[in-house]
């Protein structure tokens, strides 16, 4: 398993089962992440202690290593709180700037949009979105 992770909000990882299979093929971590019922700081934690115990020794919590697809302003404040990287997914362009002005490091209308824009061809090179961004 690689250092990085990907953590959706549930919405989001409804209809982005096609991301979300080719990440976890190519050895990502992908999560469905509810910040109303969660904490990102304990979701990055429990993501580094997973790593620590493949690894066979602890692994400092890197979470600029993490990224969050947030649909939503809280999300994306409890995300960048965490020192995550944030990718803003709207669904109008009010809401785009809105995400945007909230702290998201970029946004889109949609995941394909955003990856696209990045230059992402393929899931593997999700892993390095954090410092394309």
């Amino acid at each position: 398993m690689r250092e990085v992770c990907v953590f959706l909000s549930p919405s989001l990882f409804a209809v982005n089962g096609h991301m979300v299979a080719g990440l976890r093929k190519n050895g990502i971590r992908v999560e469905s992440f509810d910040v109303r019922d969660d904490d990102y700081q304990q979701a990055i934690a429990a993501h580094h202690a997973l790593l620590s115990k493949e690894a066979a020794h602890k692994v400092t919590p890197r979470p600029f290593l993490c990224i969050a697809f947030e649909d939503s302003r809280a999300g994306v404040n409890a995300a960048r709180n965490a020192g995550m990287c944030v990718i803003g997914i709207a669904s109008n362009r009010i809401e785009l700037d809105r995400l945007k002005s909230n702290g998201a490091n970029t946004a889109a209308m949609s995941a394909a949009e955003i990856l696209e824009s990045l230059g992402v061809r393929n899931y593997y090179q999700v892993q390095y979105l954090q410092f394309v961004i």
